[in-house]
């Protein structure tokens, strides 16, 4: 039904009195998948897996309910895919539990920790399958799971990972968990040649020793509020590969991971040493 159309029709038929029926216009549309189309998904594009904790359960759990959510999808010629808009909204109501998450550089517990492996998973499926990314954002600091520089990652409705099918074919997207590994498959009708991906650290950038001063606490105070971490910047290369060797290397892109500084409260008051007297105590003569 052409609803807008329809709309028209009612309200001029309303205004004018000149109708009692009016004839509803309706659209004809084909599926937005065919059968033709997906026969041209014959093999696998490029896959992409990484390891994770299985003692972490609620992490454990995130992932699974992330990676169902996208498991099963298919991409048409042009369409793009968003992470987010996938396996989001993540939140509590959804099934997603607390889990560490980078926040200000330190890991702490927020609702759907884990979802970036998914996000890092699926970018690096999506590049070795020569597909084009249309958003991505590193982490704040590189993560055991993956090579620094290849990663990916997303957050509220505001950073997301998209990569837009190029191909003049669908592709079909697998991800499932399989004991401690995630795993990633794209499928399609494959042309062209391998493509791998290679980091290069171009410099490390060393973190800095900040004290903050607490006024509450007495001078023999001190205690580590963040822990530090080195910068790095690197340099990420696209490489093709022909019958074994290199035909192409391009810069993928250049990341610039912040250090986080390592910050140590300490205590400004001072101690108080004379000895008070005991305004307890008597004296009777």
């Amino acid at each position: 039904l052409d609803k807008e159309a329809t709309e028209k029709l009612i309200i001029e038929g309303i205004k004018s009195f000149s109708k009692e029926s009016i004839i509803m216009p309706i659209r004809v549309s084909g599926p937005r998948i065919t059968e033709a189309s997906l026969r041209r998904i014959k093999e696998i594009l490029a896959g992409f897996s990484t390891k994770f904790n299985l003692n972490q359960k609620n992490r454990v759990s995130n992932l699974k309910i992330a990676a169902d959510m996208i498991n099963g999808k298919v991409l048409l010629p042009g369409e793009i895919f968003s992470v987010y808009e996938t396996i989001g909204p993540v939140t509590k109501d959804n099934g997603y539990k607390a889990a560490p998450v980078i926040i200000n550089g330190q890991l702490k517990d927020g609702v759907g920790g884990g979802v970036c492996q998914i996000a890092t998973n699926i970018y690096n499926a999506a590049i070795r399958s020569n597909l084009e990314i249309v958003e991505r954002r590193h982490h704040g600091f590189p993560v055991s799971y993956v090579t620094i520089g290849q990663d990916a990652t997303i957050a509220g409705d505001w950073i997301d990972l998209k990569f837009k099918n190029t191909l003049d074919s669908p592709i079909f997207i697998e991800m499932y968990l399989s004991g401690d590994t995630l795993v990633t498959n794209i499928y399609g009708e494959k042309r062209g040649n391998k493509i791998e991906l290679k980091s290069e650290i171009i410099s490390e950038i060393l973190p800095k020793t900040i004290y903050k001063k607490d006024n509450s606490k007495y001078t023999d105070y001190k205690k580590v509020e963040k822990e530090s971490k080195k910068g790095y910047k690197v340099n990420v290369y696209k490489l093709t590969y022909a019958n074994g060797n290199i035909i192409k290397k391009e810069l993928l892109h250049h990341d610039f991971y912040k250090p986080v500084n390592r910050i140590i409260v300490i205590g400004t008051k001072e101690r108080n040493n004379s000895i008070k007297a005991n305004k307890t105590s008597e004296t009777h003569y």
